[in-house]
């Protein structure tokens, strides 16, 4: 018979001094605390459902909605990192560290950061509000947590920062023809290069700067 090593009653066995540690033994082990392994193992089973971190559907909505967190159709990692920025938001006390904290565990490399804006102009000089900066492919923003995270009164501003590239070519020539394009022409944009290109020509000369189709 087969006797898995890290089950409770082979553990018990291997107590005994040597002299009893005999086959009959380990059987009559088997046969008086088998059952106790499976309990050990219901026991732990139990224990994980209340960890976030390893309970899985139904058991893991209990736990969201605990905290008031519920599942609005997302798969249950995503569902993990709600619960657990929602109950950082139940102990928020509106401060900046904790909004960033959330911020970055909730959109990751999306969130750019967060200013105030009391000595912004363009915001008027606003006293009581926040701009969170976020990347070009934010998707999804989490308002409702953000909302109960910050302070009550305090305004949050949204500003989706975008980066292009743009090239810019010169040259100069005398009697002949010339062509400048980027070093790297799987880094031009169509849109972008044809609005900046520019051609400068006289009877016997012509530059071209811009995308060779």
């Amino acid at each position: 018979m087969y006797h898995n090593q890290e089950d409770l009653y082979y553990k018990a066995w291997r107590r005994l001094p040597e002299r009893f540690r005999k086959p009959n033994n380990l059987d009559l082990y088997y046969v008086l605390y088998g059952g106790y392994g499976e309990l050990e193992k219901g026991f732990a089973s139990i224990n994980d459902s209340r960890n976030i971190d390893k309970a899985q559907g139904e058991t893991l909505d209990k736990l969201g909605a605990n905290v008031g967190q519920f599942r609005l159709g997302e798969d249950d990692d995503l569902y993990r990192l709600l619960i657990k920025t929602r109950i950082i938001a139940n102990l928020s006390i509106g401060d900046i560290p904790t909004i960033n904290n959330v911020m970055s565990a909730l959109i990751k490399e999306v969130y750019l950061g967060l200013e105030e804006v009391w000595w912004n102009k363009d915001h008027l000089n606003e006293p009581a509000a926040i701009k969170l900066m976020l990347g070009p492919i934010a998707k999804r923003i989490p308002y409702e947590i953000v909302n109960r995270v910050k302070a009550a009164g305090v305004r949050v501003l949204i500003e989706l920062n975008y980066k292009k590239t743009f090239y810019l070519g010169v040259g100069a020539v005398a009697g002949e023809e010339i062509t400048i394009l980027p070093e790297k022409l799987k880094d031009v944009d169509d849109d972008v290069i044809y609005r900046l290109a520019a051609s400068f020509y006289t009877e016997h000369e012509e530059i071209i700067i811009g995308r060779r189709d």
